[in-house]
């Protein structure tokens, strides 16, 4: 039976099967711990329980090895079979646990991007189901913890540029006709789920209130790339410039800050005369770039590396890499918890501070 206990004492294999070290695997469970608590504390007090608190089978497994399964499970993708096979449980019990409270707990702890976008306002949160509640329905704040992209980038002046670009992965072919429809990429030539991610780089001077919570000082996080928003979950078939208007990233972002895109946001000036919006050329039929406009192509290409190195950091998670076999509204949280345990390592801590 596989548990904490016995893969501390090889850091290496603990390293590749969950994504940190043993020092941040035992920063984010002490931080969950209490978080952990008392959401399930308002679980067993919730309206209509009919069970007395106390009631029912406790877990077999301690936190740290329920955690330890969730990041299996994010970072390898292992079947549930395995997984339970793993841990000597049945693979719904560690299903349940995953999707319905360790997710949602570490999506609460974890420095996940903001998602604040325009369809925001409008979505409902389930009240019948409080526990089960989508992350793009909005998440629960913890004192002054940023919320929203515009106070992220007030309280980080350092991050001076910012990059966009999308990222698709391949889902199985739905079974109904109009999901169909919208699944199918046309770019891919298969049914995917499409995100939008904009990233951010740490500078070498980060002010002093953000270097002070915990030993890991900033030179850790030196120049490292963050993910500082998202927006996703999304049908493969809508283009990346209709996600832009639909996230309103750009308006939320300063005059003075340079937001990068690639050369599939065509005509994204004109909607945003006021931004330092900065993209390649595209080439016109007929109008073939000139070799002076091809050379300053690859040179703004060089520059949005930042956006592609952190895509590529989140894909050596095998749940965000292959095809993407889970339930489809669960999609957007696991993105934002992997790209959560992104940030966690790229800051070396596990909050964004106001």
């Amino acid at each position: 039976m596989l548990s904490v206990k016995k893969l501390r004492k090889r850091p290496r294999q603990f390293v590749r099967f969950t994504g940190l070290s043993v020092e941040q695997f035992d920063q984010l469970l002490f931080e969950l711990e209490p978080v952990y608590r008392q959401r399930q504390t308002q679980r067993l007090n919730r309206a209509g329980r009919r069970r007395e608190l106390g009631a029912g089978h406790p877990f077999r497994l301690p936190l740290a090895d329920r955690l330890l399964a969730t990041l299996l499970y994010l970072r390898l993708y292992v079947s549930g079979a395995l997984l339970g096979y793993l841990f000597n449980l049945d693979e719904s019990s560690l299903s349940r646990e995953r999707n319905l409270r360790m997710l949602p707990a570490l999506l609460e702890v974890l420095p996940v991007p903001m998602q604040d976008h325009l369809l925001s306002a409008v979505e409902q949160p389930d009240e019948k189901q409080p526990d089960e509640k989508q992350p793009s329905q909005g998440r629960k704040k913890r004192g002054k913890r940023i919320g929203t992209l515009k106070e992220l980038l007030e309280a980080y002046p350092e991050f001076e540029e910012l990059w966009l670009d999308g990222t698709e992965q391949e889902v199985p072919k739905p079974q109904d006709k109009q999901q169909r429809k919208q699944r199918f990429s046309g770019k891919h030539k298969c049914h995917t789920l499409k995100t939008q991610v904009v990233t951010a780089r740490t500078s070498h001077t980060s002010h002093t209130s953000h270097t002070s919570h915990t030993s890991q000082t900033s030179e850790g996080a030196t120049g490292r790339n963050v993910i500082v928003h998202t927006f996703g979950g999304l049908p493969g078939s809508l283009h990346d410039h209709v996600l832009l208007r639909a996230s309103g990233v750009v308006a939320q972002v300063p005059k003075e800050r340079i937001v990068r895109l690639d050369r599939g946001y065509e005509g994204v000036e004109k909607e945003y005369p006021d931004a330092r919006l900065v993209k390649a050329k595209r080439a016109r039929r007929n109008h073939p770039l000139n070799l002076l406009e091809r050379y300053h192509n690859r040179a703004l290409n060089k520059l949005r590396m930042p956006v592609e190195h952190s895509l590529g950091q989140l894909k050596k998670f095998a749940v965000l890499s292959g095809i993407y076999r889970g339930p489809v509204k669960q999609y957007e949280g696991i993105f934002d918890c992997v790209a959560g345990l992104h940030n966690f390592r790229s800051l070396g801590r596990l909050s964004w501070d106001a």
